[in-house]
């Protein structure tokens, strides 16, 4: 089993297997498409919601 020092990190963690995001990216590769495809409704929903507020406040 494992030893951890005083934050809780396991001490046989490989720190040169890469860094977080390649294994994100190892682990989930169609990662960067679902951000892209959350970027773009985030988007189109604030800009609903702008279009929606500026006719209900008259601007």
């Amino acid at each position: 089993m494992a030893s951890y020092d005083s934050l809780e990190v396991p001490l046989d963690v490989d720190f040169q297997s890469g860094t977080l995001l390649q294994q994100l990216l190892r682990e989930y590769p169609n990662a960067p498409i679902h951000a892209f495809i959350a970027l773009v409704y985030l988007f189109v929903f604030g800009y609903f919601l702008f279009v929606v507020t500026a006719l209900y406040v008259g601007i």
